[in-house]
């Protein structure tokens, strides 16, 4: 197992480690911050919240890489507006290790909030992924996924990191059944670039 989850212990601060859907409670009062750790792949697509429940707390979040440096933040809660909750939603894992979650207040220790908070760390499952531009696949170059077109799921979509002047190539293979392939090659925003639908490999 990861080291991630042997309790550490970061000056006065001792950091919990959780996995995914653990649901921990925690306080900010005299401590103004709350430090947990966790494990990822590559490729998840994790979401973060931290809800309040008691007190005046207003909630702020930091996602760190094990070496500290910060990757995302949170004042608020876009599927909550007006709350005083806090969530990181869809991040992309985008290189396998360990993280840290800083459960703190607006302000952190110049804050006057407080109160207690239920943590949540989740994941789009992987049998979910592909289904929405948004939960996307993670493709790397030189990988292949395999995934199912029929009546229920009519399009599978994935996404993959390039720099300019890569040339790139995209092949779709029919394995079993009837299916004509399509591939569309689209924007970060979906808007297409190409599409080609020749052959029935």
């Amino acid at each position: 197992a990861s080291d991630v989850y042997k309790r550490q212990n970061t000056g006065s601060t001792s950091v919990t480690p959780i996995r995914y859907n653990d649901s921990p409670i925690g306080q900010i009062d005299t401590a103004s911050r709350q430090l947990y750790a966790f494990s990822a792949q590559r490729g998840d697509l994790i979401t973060i919240t931290m809800q309040r429940i008691s007190g005046d707390l207003d909630s702020y979040l930091i996602l760190t890489d094990a070496q500290g440096h910060t990757l995302a933040t949170s004042d608020d809660d876009p599927a909550n507006p007006g709350t005083l909750d806090a969530a990181i939603r869809d991040w992309l894992v985008r290189a396998t290790g360990d993280y840290q979650i800083i459960a703190t207040r607006f302000g952190q220790a110049a804050g006057t909030s407080h109160g207690a908070f239920v943590l949540s760390l989740t994941r789009v499952s992987p049998d979910q992924m592909g289904h929405t531009a948004a939960h996307a696949i993670l493709l790397d170059y030189g990988a292949s996924a395999a995934g199912t077109i029929d009546n229920d799921t009519l399009m599978r979509y994935y996404q993959f990191e390039a720099h300019k002047g890569d040339v790139i190539a995209l092949d779709m293979e029919r394995t079993r059944g009837n299916l004509d392939p399509t591939l569309t090659l689209a924007t970060p925003d979906s808007k297409p670039i190409v599409t080609n639908d020749q052959g029935q490999r």
